[in-house]
C-alpha cells in the first residue's frame, strides 16, 4: 500500500472537475456506432418520407390508374364484343342446320360476361344489349327456364267431350250414409221458416214449421225405385240450403235430360223451351202445361195449387217409368223410359247440367 501511494501521488483538492478533460472517457461519449447508427436511421426514414411525400404529388396521378383499368376492361369489352359476334354467328349458323333452343349453361354464362363491364359505360349497355339479343333464346323459352314447373303435361281441353257410358242395370237402392233434403232440413227446422199458404184457408197452418208435421212434397227420380222427400220450408237466412228450390231444379233437370222431345211435351214448356215440341198422337192429353201451373204456385205461394201439380207431374214420371203391363204375360216388360234414355249420352258422356245439379246438392246439403 504504501508503494502505490508512492508511486501515484493524492491528486490536487480540484481533481474532481479536471477528470473529464484529462480522462479518456471521451471515449464513450464520441461512440462511432451509436452516432452512425442515427445516421442510418434517417436514412431508412428519409425513404418513409419519400413515399409520404410522394403521395401528395401523386394525387392527380389517382385517375390515372382506373384509366389504365378502363382501357384493359375497354380492351376487354371488345374482345368479348368479338366473341359475342363470332357466338352469334355461329349460333345463326347452328340455328340454319338444326334449330334447337340454347342450352341453360350458355345462356348463363353468356348472360354472365357483360355483367363484368362497368356499367357507367354507355358502349357496356351496347354491348349488353347486343349480346342479349344475339344470345337470349325466345320469351317461351325463358318462361319456361325461369318457371319452377317442368311439367309438359297436356290437359285435354274442358269443351271435349268424353264418350262413356253411364248406364246402370242396377235399381235404386238406399245407401247408409246417404244425406236426404228431409234429414238435413229435419235437424234445423228451428231455422227454416213457411212459405207456402192455403189462399182459399188463411186459419190453415199445415205449410207451417213444426217438429214433426211438417209439409212434405215427393219428387220421382229417373231410377227405377228411387223418389225423395223435400220438406217445403225455406231458411231465414237465404244463403242456407233451400228445399224447395232444390225440388224445383232437379225436375227441371229430369225433363231436360232424361226425356225425349214427345215425352217433354206432356209436362209442358220448361224454363228453357220457347214452346213445348209437339207430342206423340199415341200419347197425346189434354193440352195443360203443368209446369207453368207448377211455377205459378211458387210465384204466387199457394201451397194446395203447388202440391197437386207437383202430383200430376210425379204420375206422368211415374207412366213412364213403369208402363202398364203387356196383355200376354209372356211378353216382356216394356223397360224404365226414363232410365233407358241414358243409352243416348253414350257419345257425348254426362250431360252438363246433371253434373251441374249433382255437384251444387252435394254442396248445399254438406256446405249450405
Amino acid at each position: 500500500m504504501l508503494s502505490s501511494s508512492a508511486t501515484h501521488p493524492p491528486p490536487p483538492s480540484f481533481s474532481f472537475f479536471s477528470k473529464p478533460k484529462t480522462t479518456s472517457s471521451v471515449a464513450p461519449s464520441v461512440v462511432v456506432t451509436t452516432r452512425v447508427v442515427t445516421v442510418q436511421r434517417p436514412a431508412v426514414t428519409e425513404k418513409k418520407p419519400v413515399a409520404s411525400s410522394a403521395s401528395p404529388n401523386s394525387l392527380p396521378a389517382v385517375p390515372e390508374k382506373p384509366r389504365t383499368k378502363l382501357s384493359t376492361a375497354s380492351s376487354k369489352r371488345k374482345r368479348i364484343e368479338k366473341e359475342a359476334a363470332a357466338a352469334a354467328s355461329a349460333s345463326k349458323r347452328a340455328r340454319t342446320d338444326a334449330p334447337t333452343p340454347p342450352s341453360t349453361a350458355s345462356s348463363r354464362s353468356s348472360t354472365r360476361e357483360p355483367a363484368s363491364i362497368p356499367p357507367s359505360s354507355s358502349s357496356a349497355s351496347s354491348s349488353r344489349a347486343s349480346t342479349r339479343f344475339h344470345t337470349s333464346p325466345p320469351a317461351s323459352d325463358a318462361v319456361y327456364r325461369n318457371s319452377r314447373s317442368r311439367s309438359v303435361s297436356v290437359f285435354p281441353s274442358p269443351d271435349e267431350s268424353t264418350a262413356r257410358d253411364c248406364f246402370l242395370e242396377e235399381n235404386y237402392r238406399p245407401e247408409p250414409g246417404f244425406l236426404s233434403c228431409e234429414t238435413v232440413v229435419k235437424s234445423l227446422i228451428k231455422s227454416y221458416k213457411a212459405f207456402f199458404k192455403n189462399l182459399d184457408d188463411p186459419t190453415d197452418t199445415s205449410f207451417e214449421p213444426h217438429p214433426t208435421e211438417y209439409p212434405i212434397g215427393e219428387l220421382e227420380f229417373p231410377n227405377t225405385g228411387a223418389s225423395e222427400r223435400y220438406i217445403l220450408l225455406v231458411p231465414k237466412d237465404k244463403d242456407h240450403y233451400n228445399p224447395i228450390m232444390c225440388l224445383e231444379r232437379s225436375l227441371y233437370t229430369i225433363i231436360d235430360a232424361y226425356l225425349t222431345p214427345a215425352q217433354q211435351a206432356l209436362f209442358g214448356t220448361t224454363h228453357t223451351d220457347i214452346c213445348p215440341p209437339s207430342p206423340d198422337r199415341d200419347v197425346l192429353e189434354p193440352r195443360i202445361n203443368h209446369i207453368r201451373t207448377f211455377q205459378r204456385a211458387i210465384h204466387k205461394r199457394d201451397g194446395p195449387l203447388f202440391l197437386s201439380t207437383l202430383s200430376t207431374i210425379n204420375f206422368l214420371l211415374r207412366a213412364l217409368k213403369y208402363p202398364r203391363l203387356p196383355d200376354d204375360l209372356f211378353e216382356p216388360l216394356a223397360p224404365n223410359a226414363l232410365k233407358t234414355f241414358v243409352h243416348n249420352w253414350t257419345p257425348t258422356g254426362l250431360p252438363q247440367a246433371v253434373a251441374l245439379r249433382i255437384v251444387e246438392e252435394t254442396y248445399q246439403r254438406t256446405v249450405g
